[in-house]
């Protein structure tokens, strides 16, 4: 049994503990127990889910705690020293925790595994933040070679690439030629196809109109549209789920079993209703399908279609389905690049328009073959397009 965590304030002797207080201990005590048994590989990976739950709880319960001292203490100075050492105190198991889980990962890369793609992201994130870069390039590349799936993979791709552009100077290479249609399907050869150097003309004449000229704009705006679709094949939202685990493993919230999630397998109407209800501006029964994800940004949500209203200046609230014109998305993808801001390179993008870095690496892939001069950080990866959705029928 670990030693009980002391108390961070000062209590009269025989005073009972609060239930908030008691619940913080009894975490603390949880934490320090299930942090000693992960030593062990096999420990790790199948409690891996006890273990992060475990730390979330901590963190969970220590704010209800502070919220305690807030109600307790009648001085503002003491009330800030309270709260500065119950937070230095638990960042500093947490961080001996990550080193710990870092450790692991760099002596045993091989043995772990977790087929939970939030756990992966977890650890992801703790390689990234607490070893050396150049150690935590080895650990992501093995991790992704390791993975037992796509997404497992690309996650962990994601972090390798985000690494090695962080620590990789670009050379200077020959000036970049002005991107043709021609060129990109000379790249690309799985564009050259009528209706793919169509929609290449469309996104091309969209970001003259909108004097994209800046160094490589087109190239990172071409190969961000390029994964985003699975290379044009895509304009509209997948959302028919032949597997009810995968609805769960993709929203365990929503369906936390696989009976809560039966009714939407194969029904894409129900599930956007479902997953966009009261959110991202949806306000109507329906919004969550009416206003599903089209176009070459895969705008998603009332409130994004009336942005991207404003930016082209065509009603897509009333008329949604007006992004699956290859010109209208073309123009509503060149409008919001020319409002990001500068520099704009293949992370800041993926970033500002993905809200993290997922889908990094295929971007950058892409981005490789489409820009003169541009490291070569995805050589050797094997990338799967994150366009699609595992099981799902990719919809037309």
């Amino acid at each position: 049994m670990p030693n009980e965590p002391e108390s961070r304030t000062t209590r009269a002797e025989g005073e009972p503990l609060s239930l908030d207080e008691r619940k913080f201990q009894l975490e603390l005590q949880k934490f320090e127990l299930e942090k000693s048994k992960s030593r062990g590989t096999s420990f790790f990976n199948s409690n891996l889910g006890i273990i992060l739950t475990a730390m979330i709880g901590i963190a969970t319960v220590a704010v209800s705690y502070l919220q305690l001292q807030i109600s307790n203490q009648s001085s503002l100075a003491q009330l800030e020293l309270e709260k500065s050492t119950a937070k230095a105190a638990r960042d500093k198991d947490e961080r001996a925790f990550q080193f710990d889980v870092a450790r692991m990962l760099l002596e045993k890369q091989s043995d772990i595994s977790t087929e939970d793609l939030n756990h992966v992201y977890y650890l992801r994130d703790i390689v990234m933040s607490t070893l050396p870069a150049d150690i935590s390039v080895r650990i992501t590349r093995k991790m992704a070679e390791n993975a037992s799936r796509d997404d497992l993979r690309s996650a962990w791709n994601d972090g390798y690439v985000k690494l090695q552009l962080s620590v990789t100077t670009p050379s200077a290479g020959p000036a970049q030629p002005a991107t043709t249609v021609d060129f990109v399907v000379t790249q690309l050869p799985i564009l050259a196809n009528p209706d793919g150097k169509g929609r290449i003309a469309d996104i091309l004449q969209a970001a003259g109109e909108f004097k994209l000229e800046d160094s490589n704009t087109v190239e990172i705006m071409l190969a961000f549209i390029l994964s985003n679709t699975n290379y044009l094949k895509l304009n509209v939202e997948n959302l028919n789920y032949h597997s009810a685990a995968r609805l769960t493993a993709i929203w365990p919230r929503l369906f936390p079993t696989a009976d809560d999630a039966r009714p939407f397998v194969g029904n894409p109407e129900l599930l956007a209703n479902k997953i966009y209800a009261d959110r991202m501006g949806n306000v109507e029964s329906g919004d969550g399908w009416k206003y599903r994800g089209r176009g070459y940004l895969m705008t998603t949500g009332r409130a994004s279609y009336e942005r991207s209203s404003a930016l082209v200046g065509v009603d897509l609230v009333a008329n949604p389905d007006q992004l699956l014109d290859s010109k209208i998305a073309a123009r509503e993808v060149a409008a919001t690049f020319a409002q990001l801001g500068k520099p704009i390179s293949v992370e800041s993008v993926v970033r500002g328009l993905n809200g993290g870095f997922m889908g990094l690496a295929e971007v950058q892939a892409i981005f490789e073959k489409l820009a003169a001069g541009t490291p070569r950080v995805t050589e050797g990866l094997t990338i799967t397009s994150g366009a699609t959705n595992g099981d799902a029928v990719q919809a037309q």
